[in-house]
C-alpha cells in the first residue's frame, strides 16, 4: 500500500500513541489498543475493512461497527488520521508529521516526511497566498501507472 518512513517499532509507536490517548482523559480498551497495533504495523493507511478483516481471525467477537467507532475515536483524539480518497476513507497513525503522495491510478499511498517538504511549503504558500493545512496531498502516478499510461 505504501511506504512507512517510520523508524520506531511498532510497539514503541502503539505505547505512545496510548500514552497520549490516556492524556486526553480516553479509557485504554483492548479494542482501541488492537485497532492501533493493526495501524502501527500496516505498511501504509487502512479502510476500516481492512482493520477489521485482520484482527477478525483473532478476535471473532470484533465488529466492524466497534472498529468503525473506535476508529472515529481516535481520529477525534488526533491519535490516527483520515486519508479521504474516493470510495472509502483510510486510516494512518498520526505519530510523526507527514504528508502523503497518492497515485491517481491505483491510489498507493506513501507517507512523506513533513522534514521533507519543510523548505518547499513557504515558497508554495507565497506563490499561492494560501496558508497551507497540515497533511498535504500530493498526486500524481507511480511508476507501474505511470508506465501504463505510456
Amino acid at each position: 500500500m505504501g511506504v512507512h518512513p517510520h523508524s520506531a517499532s511498532a510497539e514503541a509507536r502503539v505505547r505512545g500513541a496510548i500514552d497520549r490517548l490516556r492524556a486526553t482523559g480516553h479509557r485504554r480498551t483492548i479494542g482501541r489498543r488492537l485497532v492501533l497495533q493493526t495501524l502501527a504495523e500496516a505498511d501504509g493507511h487502512l479502510a476500516a475493512a481492512d482493520v477489521h478483516g485482520r484482527l477478525v481471525d483473532a478476535h471473532p467477537t470484533l465488529n466492524l461497527s466497534t472498529v468503525h467507532r473506535t476508529l472515529v475515536t481516535l481520529a477525534d483524539s488526533g491519535l490516527i488520521h483520515v486519508l479521504a480518497q474516493p470510495g472509502q476513507a483510510r486510516y494512518g497513525l498520526a505519530d510523526q508529521p507527514h504528508h502523503h503522495a497518492v497515485c491517481a491510478g491505483c491510489g498507493r499511498t506513501s507517507e512523506v516526511p513533513a522534514a521533507d517538504l519543510a523548505d518547499l511549503l513557504p515558497r508554495l504558500e507565497e506563490a499561492t497566498g494560501l496558508v497551507l493545512a497540515p497533511g498535504l496531498t500530493l498526486t500524481g502516478y507511480c511508476p507501474d501507472c505511470s508506465t501504463n499510461r505510456g
